[in-house]
């Protein structure tokens, strides 16, 4: 399995491996990799994961390297100019953002588990849900947190997509409102759009319309239910957002819109 590439950060230059397990590239310093789930289960969309080591010689933590988790969960990096009998101790961080702030878990190894070893499993990082997945159902008010990120996985924005579900007679129809920290204007409006059933399987695809002047032209947003039978969100995929400052791909709504509503309601 592939590992997420690392970025390069600080004084601690580091190279990602190829495999968590099997790569054939020589490791230059010491190996890191580990896993992280989330409620038991892969992340999707993948987590933020920031490693910090400690060395021997110094007491001062530096921050060694921001990635991605890979499809499986899995992250790995090769600490490059740190050689292991140079390593005191590591810190690994996972980090999900949700409408309600930041959620982190981490877990740290210690000079005595390390002893000098050239290749260091982390224990595995699990994060729970803290808030309730939703139900597609009429009337339900969600939200999404869509971080935004440089190219050294540096948080630029951080934005907040909610949606009211309005009326799901014989189309679905509902408002919607993206905020953002960065100093971008909020959008907002009406959506539209149809359900289809495949097995198992319910999916909401919905096409966000601006309300007034925006030079945001709309976004669609494709909601799936978990595919066991219930009306449970799956993970949901946004695209059209990168002329609406929101990047592309996929994201998780939970229960409750902690945004005001700008628009009225639509009669149902």
């Amino acid at each position: 399995m592939r590992a997420r590439r690392g970025v390069v950060l600080g004084s601690v230059v580091f190279a990602a491996m190829a495999a968590a397990c099997d790569s054939t590239a020589p490791a230059r310093g010491t190996q890191l990799y580990g896993v992280i789930t989330e409620k038991g289960e892969v992340p999707n969309p993948p987590m933020d994961v920031k490693v910090r080591v400690w060395r021997a010689a110094n007491p001062a933590a530096q921050e060694a390297a921001r990635m991605l988790t890979d499809s499986a969960g899995s992250f790995a990096v090769d600490l490059a100019d740190v050689e292991p009998p140079e390593l005191d101790s590591v810190r690994v961080t996972a980090t999900r953002y949700d409408c309600e702030g930041d959620r982190v878990a981490g877990a740290t190894v210690r000079r005595a588990d390390i002893a000098g070893a050239r290749s260091v499993a982390m224990p595995r990082i699990n994060l729970n849900f803290e808030l309730t997945r939703p139900y597609i159902v009429n009337g339900v008010a969600i939200c999404s947190a869509i971080p935004r990120r440089t190219a050294t996985l540096q948080l630029d924005d951080m934005a907040r997509l909610a949606i009211w579900i309005d009326d799901m007679s014989d189309s679905v129809r509902g408002r919607w409102r993206a905020n953002h920290s960065a100093s971008i204007g909020d959008d907002f409006g009406y959506f539209s759009g149809r359900q289809t059933v495949d097995g198992a399987v319910t999916t909401l695809h919905l096409r966000l319309r601006p309300s007034g002047s925006s030079s945001c032209p709309g976004l669609d947003l494709v909601i799936p239910t978990l595919g066991d039978g219930s009306a449970e969100m799956g993970v949901a995929t946004l695209s059209g957002g990168s002329s609406c400052s929101l990047p592309d791909g996929p994201i998780r709504f939970f229960e409750g819109a902690s945004l005001p509503e700008l628009e009225p309601a639509l009669p149902t």
